[in-house]
């Protein structure tokens, strides 16, 4: 089973495959996508393209019907943090490190994300770079 990271959902909305899309994350995915497609943007051939909130909305809904879910309670959140900690994981590598702990929990076999290197030491689980297909 998949386990999408939000750079991964948002090449496969870039790449015309967002109907590929099936698998597992974390709830807070769709609030990195939302924030991501409607902020800062994402690149479409060398062009950096935004949404508009209501076609994110939309998107977001389409990602809530095609995803299961899981999600981390506090003390498994705590328990993260705090294995983190002992990695000296600090600022934004703490949610890669929740997906990597979201992704075990659910069993996933593969861990998607364009982002290989913020995931470095954080999951024994696969990862796969839909951006380098070799990988």
């Amino acid at each position: 089973m998949i386990y999408w990271d939000t750079s991964a959902l948002i090449f496969f909305l870039a790449a015309g495959r967002f109907a590929e899309i099936t698998g597992v994350t974390r709830a807070h995915a769709l609030t990195e996508f939302y924030s991501t497609t409607t902020g800062k943007g994402f690149k479409v051939e060398a062009k950096t393209v935004r949404l508009k909130p209501q076609l994110a909305a939309d998107l977001i809904h389409l990602l809530a019907t095609r995803l299961s879910f899981v999600n981390l309670d506090a003390a498994e959140t705590a328990a993260a943090i705090a294995q983190g900690a002992e990695k000296n994981i600090l600022g934004g590598r703490t949610h890669d490190l929740l997906h990597a702990t979201a992704a075990r929990k659910a069993g996933a076999t593969e861990i998607w994300t364009c982002n290989d290197s913020d995931f470095a030491g954080l999951s024994e689980i696969p990862l796969k770079n839909p951006a380098r297909p070799e990988t």
